[in-house]
């Protein structure tokens, strides 16, 4: 996947969204070799909308928050920051945050 993100931190891009696994998992902002890094790209799997939830394989450096409960993301974008709510199926809000953005 190098190929894929490098580009994408390499502009700059804040935010990717990803369904690829059934489960939700945040992580840090992530550089080219997806290690944390203050001034990368933020990834969000969510993929907890369908038949069945997935359990997790061992975390990667920049895993913050892991959940196997289905739900959905909601994410408010604004000029200079993103806001994000996971919020499972009952309404409860699961994860939730703030950041800015770099540009």
């Amino acid at each position: 996947m190098r190929r894929f993100w490098e580009p994408l931190v390499e502009h700059g891009v804040d935010v990717v969204l990803g369904a690829h696994d059934h489960n939700y998992e945040r992580f840090a902002p992530m550089g080219i070799n997806g290690n944390p890094k203050r001034s990368g790209t933020t990834q969000f799997v969510v993929g907890t909308g369908g038949f069945s939830l997935n359990p997790f394989l061992d975390p990667l450096p920049a895993s913050q928050v892991r959940l196997t409960d289905f739900g959905v993301l909601k994410l408010r974008l604004a000029p200079r920051a993103y806001t994000w709510q996971f919020i499972k199926v009952d309404e409860t809000v699961l994860d939730s945050g703030r950041r800015r953005c770099h540009r």
